[in-house]
């Protein structure tokens, strides 16, 4: 979690990696969400280094996370910062409508 001025400026989540396909070495960005007024400050970058952490702590040595086809600029976000396109695709099915998700994997250097 990340706090600018008392205020949540965002928040990232991570854990195993619930794809099935993946190897047990693998855990997974679960989530990292940035207030959008809080953006272009630095929080996000916090946020990542921090679930870095986290998932080397928890013994992961590569990590995983899936993102919306269609959101080019969090897609571009996630590149600068090291993330590769691994190209697998899933839909979810949320509330009537279907969300349509890529994957990508990063190392987690030690």
């Amino acid at each position: 979690m990340a706090e600018i001025d008392g205020q949540l400026a965002g928040f990232s989540m991570v854990g195993y990696c619930r794809d099935e396909d993946m190897v047990y070495s693998t855990g997974e960005l679960w989530s990292l969400y940035v207030d959008p007024k809080q953006m272009n400050k630095g929080v996000g970058a916090v946020l990542m280094s921090a679930a870095f952490a986290a998932l080397k702590e928890l013994g992961y040595t590569t990590a995983t996370l899936w993102v919306l086809i269609s959101n080019k600029k969090t897609r571009r976000w996630y590149e600068k910062r090291g993330w590769v396109l691994e190209g697998d695709t899933k839909d979810d099915d949320k509330d009537g409508f279907t969300l349509r998700e890529i994957r990508y994997t990063h190392t987690l250097e030690e």
